[in-house]
């Protein structure tokens, strides 16, 4: 699957957040979820939209229902904040989108090299990757 995709024209973006780092007043979960789409669209959607665009951000469905509608709503706040096209959020059943599917891989191979430092993965997808940022490189502070 990886020679697929080093093959396709994609565009990888990851913003990492290690959750022990996050300050107590992000330990919960839709917060710090919330704070990440907003650091990692902040910086992605000026690179890949313009005001003539319209933008579909689709993520995997996931959770309860208020869980989900909390998550759309964020999502919509963020893009809404940042992105200067015309957007929509959706979130559907990962095995219902191949591009969900992708994603999926590509964030595996991003986790894989930043948890046990493995890059062989994301070493194969290495031209595809234009970010791979972490929020608290430089942090040492450990909340849990």
């Amino acid at each position: 699957m990886f020679d697929i995709l080093k093959r396709s024209p994609i565009r990888i973006d990851a913003t990492v957040l290690e959750k022990r780092k996050a300050e107590p007043h992000l330990q919960d979960e839709l917060k710090l979820y919330k704070m990440g789409w907003f650091l990692h669209f902040k910086y992605v959607a000026s690179q890949i939209a313009t005001s003539q665009d319209r933008l579909l951000v689709v993520a995997a469905s996931l959770g309860t229902k208020k869980t989900r509608r909390f998550f759309n709503e964020a999502v919509d706040d963020v893009v809404r904040q940042v992105s200067p096209a015309r957007h929509r959020v959706a979130f559907w059943a990962a095995d219902s989108d191949p591009c969900i599917q992708v994603a999926d891989y590509c964030s595996w191979a991003v986790q894989r090299a930043w948890e046990r430092g493995d890059r062989t993965f994301l070493d194969i997808l290495d031209s595809k990757v234009r970010t791979n940022f972490d929020v608290w490189a430089t942090g040492s502070a450990f909340y849990y």
